[in-house]
Order: C-alpha cells, then sequence, then structure tokens
C-alpha cells in the first residue's frame, strides 16, 4: 500500500555541500555566455594593420600614418637632411642618402635602431621579409632574412654574388633574388644555393647606366630608358616604349590578373600608365595629361600610378578612376608608398600627404607630431660665429699711433 506524503530524501553530499554547487552552476553559465556572446567591436589598433609611412625632409621626420584615424600619430627625428623609408608591415628601415647607412624603426616604441653602414654606393631593397644589399659601385650582393641583414657588417663580410659596375637588384613579391648586370646584360638569380644565369635580349651600357629593374610574379622586367626598351622574361624581344626615357617601372607585384593576366609589365608613362604584352603596350589609364611620373605601385588586387597632377586606379573588372591631387605644391617631390593594402602619395620634401586609398585626403599638419627636441631646434637661433671677410677693396694706408686714454702701459 503506498504511503502519503512521502518525503524525498535529499543525498547527504548534496545537502551538505549544496552551496558549493550552486556556485559552480552559476560560474559554468558566466564562462558559457561569455563565450557565446560576441562583445563589442572596437577598433583594430595593430601597427601592422593601419599603419604606414611617410617623410617631411623639410623638417628632418619621419611620420607614421594611422589610416584608421586618417591622420598622423607620431613622428620620429631623422639625422640625415636627405633619407628614405622603405617598409613592409612592422619592418620599416630608414636610409639616408648622405650617411650612406641604414637603420630599423621599431613603429611600437617609435626608436630608431643602431645605424648600419652600407658598402660603398649602396643601396638595398626589401620584399616578402628579405633584404638585398648591393655596392653599385662594384655590383656586390648580399642577401637574407630582414633582420639579420639590418645587424651585418657589408664591408668585411664576403658577398653572395659580383655583378659588375652598376649592376641592379630586386626582391620579388615571393621573395626571391633577381640581379641585373649591365656589364653582361644577363638575369642572375640565386636560389636555394644555386646561381642561374640567363640572357637579355638588349645590349645593356654599364657606363650609361639609365636602366630600371623590377619584378612582375617572378619574372624580371627590364627598362632600358635610353634605348627606349622595355623587356620581361618570357618575352622573344625587347618592346619599343614611347617616351621611355622619363618612363618609371612599377616596383615588383604580384602576377597581374590585370588583361586576363597577359600582362608582363608595368610602366608609367608621362602620358599615362601602359602594360607591356609579348608584343605590344596596352593602356591601362587611359590618356592623361601629360606631366611627370612615379612608380606605380600594386595594392589589393590594383595597380596606383602618378601622372603629373592625377593618380589612376586600375583595378581587374572596373574602368580606371583618375583623381586630381588636391593642393599640390609646385616644387612637390612625390612618392608613392604602399604598406599592406595602404597607399599614399608624399611629397617627401614639403611632408603633404594624400590617401590613395581614401578619397586622396590630404594630411599636412605635422606640427602636433613633431618631437620636442626637433621643434626647440628649429626655433632656436644658432650661436655659431658669422664669419666676415675683411674689405680688402681700399687703399692701403701706414698705421697711426695714438695715444690711449687707460694709461696702463709699462713703466707708467
Amino acid at each position: 500500500m503506498a504511503v502519503r506524503g512521502a518525503r524525498t530524501r535529499v543525498p547527504e553530499v548534496l545537502r551538505r555541500h549544496w552551496t558549493g554547487f550552486l556556485v559552480m552552476v552559476v560560474a559554468v553559465g558566466l564562462v558559457a555566455s561569455a563565450f557565446l556572446a560576441p562583445g563589442l567591436r572596437v577598433a583594430d589598433v595593430r601597427l601592422q594593420d593601419g599603419a604606414i609611412f611617410g617623410i617631411n625632409q623639410s623638417a628632418g621626420l619621419l611620420g607614421t600614418v594611422n589610416t584608421q584615424i586618417k591622420d598622423l600619430s607620431s613622428a620620429v627625428s631623422i639625422a640625415d637632411q636627405s633619407f628614405s623609408v622603405l617598409q613592409e608591415g612592422r619592418t620599416v628601415v630608414v636610409k639616408g642618402e648622405s650617411s650612406n647607412q641604414i637603420q630599423s624603426f621599431d613603429p611600437s616604441t617609435g626608436e630608431l635602431g643602431a645605424a648600419v653602414s652600407l658598402p660603398s654606393s649602396g643601396d638595398l631593397v626589401l620584399n616578402a621579409g628579405k633584404i638585398a644589399v648591393i655596392s653599385r659601385l662594384n655590383g656586390s650582393v648580399w642577401f637574407g632574412d630582414a633582420a639579420s641583414m639590418l645587424q651585418r657588417d657589408f664591408n668585411k663580410e664576403k658577398a653572395l654574388l659580383d655583378l659588375g659596375e652598376n649592376a641592379l637588384v630586386t626582391v620579388t613579391t615571393s621573395g626571391n633574388l633577381i640581379g641585373l648586370s649591365l656589364v653582361d646584360s644577363q638575369i642572375v638569380r640565386y636560389v636555394n644555393g644555386v646561381k642561374t644565369i640567363s640572357s637579355v635580349p638588349m645590349q645593356l651600357d654599364a657606363s650609361v647606366a639609365n636602366v630600371q629593374l623590377s619584378a612582375v610574379g617572378d619574372k624580371a622586367v627590364v627598362l632600358d630608358r635610353t634605348k627606349q626598351l622595355v623587356w620581361f622574361e618570357g618575352a622573344d624581344k625587347a618592346i619599343e616604349m614611347p617616351m621611355g626615357s622619363r618612363a618609371q617601372l612599377a616596383q615588383p607585384v604580384p602576377a597581374l590578373t590585370l588583361e586576363g593576366g597577359n600582362l608582363g609589365a608595368v610602366v608609367a608613362t608621362p602620358t599615362g600608365i601602359v602594360g607591356v604584352t609579348r608584343k605590344a603596350l596596352l593602356s591601362l589609364s587611359g590618356a592623361m595629361p601629360e606631366g611627370a611620373v612615379e612608380a606605380p605601385v600594386s595594392a589589393n588586387g590594383c595597380v596606383y600610378g602618378v601622372v603629373g597632377s592625377k593618380v589612376a586606379t586600375i583595378c581587374p573588372g572596373t574602368s580606371p578612376h583618375i583623381s586630381d591631387i588636391p593642393n599640390l605644391g609646385t616644387n612637390a617631390d612625390l612618392t608613392l608608398w604602399v604598406n599592406g593594402n595602404n597607399v599614399i602619395l608624399n611629397d617627401v620634401k614639403a611632408g603633404d600627404i594624400w590617401l590613395v586609398t581614401d578619397g586622396m585626403r590630404r594630411i599636412s599638419d605635422w606640427s602636433k607630431v613633431t618631437p620636442a627636441e626637433a621643434a626647440a631646434k628649429k626655433d632656436t637661433p644658432s650661436n655659431e660665429a658669422t664669419k666676415v671677410n675683411p674689405d680688402r677693396t681700399g687703399a692701403n694706408r701706414p698705421p697711426v699711433a695714438r695715444d690711449d686714454s687707460l694709461t696702463v702701459r709699462a713703466g707708467r
């Protein structure tokens, strides 16, 4: 017979430790909700995602442009009066033109590394985490990871390649080294310890040395500005380049998808940006008003080029977009910089910066990021004595003795 009102016995363990179990259940619930909740969206402030670097040589400053806030966020003083910058993500290298030295720059601390002397007439290229250094004097080439190259002694360590006078090097977007010997008219590669050589189907002149080297994908591109010829690996012969003496090869770019992937080179000419196929030149920008050109760059699958006072943006599947450069100075020294997906146009003399990938927004106020010591140096008048040469134009006169009024001569 069933017993009415029978009570269910609570296990002794639960009865004695019920508070602990309750805390555990609540904790599990909080962890689960925290894991599943989307959380608040915040701006991604990692430097490699939004930073790109520009130059103001008149003020001796290297500036960090934060593309998220669309403005300069900091600046550091550079000792050299003339300098340039190489940049790829967090790897930033400052090259002093007058000192012939390079220094790393750490964007996270805003500090410059130790100076490293380049070889005589030294130049360098940064791409895909690799740096190639060359002496244009004798063609000696050093190559390796960026971090290690910034610590080497190029004046003591043996070179990897010797390419001869006025030779050139570049690094592809996949990190492969390509050298160009003007003396021998040869492309030289060094891959996995193996040196390979191939001929360029045009005679180059090391004594003139008006030649440019770049790459599309892993194929070399050569522009002889004196002979106005352009050639890329895979083509049987060079193509004539009208106005080639004023043209500029694009910086190394990935394999291009423009024009169905048939382009072997991209060149900025005084009347527009053109692509080079095996047999012909193709206009990529359309006709542009004639002007000075800068080396085109590539980002986001697009090509960006400057002709005169206009910027061309050329992307697959769309018509080219031509933008005016607002408030462009008459004596501007323009350079296109690219870092990740960001592209800026920089007047390196005056410091003006235009955000090419953000509607050509102009940044010109460096005063708010100028370091205190740089501002003080600029505002402090020089204490150096000014040398004034004596006037030698008048006729010579004999000296005339006059009594002094101090009466301090010996015997008085």
